[in-house]
């Protein structure tokens, strides 16, 4: 799954596939197996359209690109952070019904732990890990939107030329890949319920962007559109 976003990035984004981090690319029949399922569903096709950019012809390629991992990076990390809140605002009302139970029912301590909290033990670990494992994944993620929001000011301070922003875009869409392929899955549907919202303030930060560069760019009188 990884390899296959990889692989759609690269061509959205016009980036070089990396064989050294991202091995083979994904087999073709691996991609149909799942492009057919997807598509099959009515307006799966147009939600693909214009994935990163409302208007994608607000600035040329290089400097979209970092925009649209900006957007990428920003997604997944408050997703992430969304979910495992999720998880621990379920397990503290799973912890208040249980220890209600207890004090209704008069239950022993011995009682308690050997019926109600050694069974579900398993599921607190496993809450846990999730926790622990997803926010660890935003902040990695965060991290690495603070290297790229460093060549965004890098752009217009120090006036990159466009093949510095190149080497800077393959290096973020390293760690992205990284990050999709070592951390944990977020379950479909949580996606989904999100997707309207979080496709909105893709744009609308996108479109904001757009603006601030543009202004820079008129500004500091540079020939970088």
């Amino acid at each position: 799954a990884a390899k296959i976003q990889e692989l759609f990035d690269c061509e959205v984004l016009q980036l070089p596939w990396n064989d050294i981090n991202c091995g083979e690319k994904p087999d073709i029949q691996d991609i149909l197996i799942y492009s057919e399922k997807h598509l099959s569903v009515a307006g799966n096709r147009d939600r693909l359209i214009n994935w990163y950019f409302e208007k994608p012809d607000c600035l040329s390629i290089p400097y979209s690109k970092i925009i649209s991992q900006r957007s990428n990076l920003n997604w997944d990390s408050h997703l992430r952070r969304r979910y495992a809140k999720f998880i621990f605002i379920s397990f503290a009302i799973l912890s208040a019904v249980i220890i209600t139970i207890g004090f209704i029912q008069e239950l022993s301590l011995k009682t308690f732990c050997m019926y109600w909290l050694l069974p579900l033990m398993p599921a607190y670990i496993w809450g846990y890990l999730q926790i622990r494992l997803h926010c660890e994944a935003a902040q990695n993620l965060d991290s690495v939107k603070q290297r790229l929001n460093k060549s965004w000011d890098d752009i217009f301070h120090l006036k990159l030329k466009s093949d510095t922003l190149e080497s800077d875009a393959r290096f973020i869409q390293d760690q992205i890949y990284n990050s999709r392929k070592n951390s944990l899955v977020i379950p479909e549907r949580i996606y989904n319920f999100f997707q309207s919202k979080d496709q909105d303030i893709m744009y609308k930060t996108a479109n904001q962007l757009c603006e601030e560069a543009l202004e820079l760019i008129q500004k500091n009188n540079l020939d970088i559109r």
